[in-house]
């Protein structure tokens, strides 16, 4: 597996609420879902929602509240795998994280984040939503709670944002120099 940088895939708090003021909640990732992606792991700056079962769900469907996530699914405050203790003498107990991941409510806050669509032109006030789990593997990896301006119409989709700064495929990158996204949570439920 190759090496994955902290810095490729994130999410700020531009305006609003931050930590620790922010709307938030920490539940687990439906196990289900994360045994279909491609590698196991759920990005930083992606958009889920609460599914039946109250655990995180990638995207969203009709009327999902949207969340973005925090936190990757294998950062050491999610997860901490320390070894097993019966085989492994260096081994190690993790003694606080629960593999519960932090998600803000998108709603009243302005955020910037690396999982959208990059291949497309978002211009200001654009609708954005974020797909819901669906396929497997590869796909799933690449196109479930990556937000999109694709054919988004309010009414017609959930609406979960509304672009606050244009970009092109082409546009300068962030502060980490990876293309980003900068939006205004927003929840329109598709009518």
């Amino acid at each position: 597996m190759a090496r994955r940088i902290k810095t490729h895939h994130t999410m700020d708090v531009i305006k609003g609420n931050r930590p620790p003021n922010d709307l938030d909640k920490a539940l687990e990732f439906d196990p289900v879902e994360v045994a279909l992606i491609e590698g196991g792991i759920i990005f930083e700056g992606r958009i889920v929602h609460i599914n039946d079962q109250n655990r995180w769900s990638l995207g969203v469907g009709d009327k999902h509240l949207p969340w973005v996530l925090f936190n990757n699914s294998d950062d050491l405050d999610v997860i901490n795998d320390g070894g097993d203790p019966a085989t492994e003498p260096d081994a190690w107990k993790a003694s606080s994280p629960s593999g519960e991941m932090k998600a803000i409510c998108v709603i009243g806050s302005e955020f910037e984040v690396t999982e959208f669509d990059t291949s497309r032109t978002y211009l200001a006030n654009d609708p954005l939503t974020a797909p819901p789990s669906t396929g497997v593997g590869s796909t799933m990896l690449t196109t479930s709670g990556v937000l999109t301006n694709a054919s988004v119409t309010y009414g017609g989709d959930c609406v979960v944002g509304i672009v606050t700064e244009a970009r092109t495929p082409t546009s300068l990158k962030n502060s980490n120099f990876r293309p980003s996204l900068k939006f205004m949570g927003y929840f329109l439920p598709k009518l």
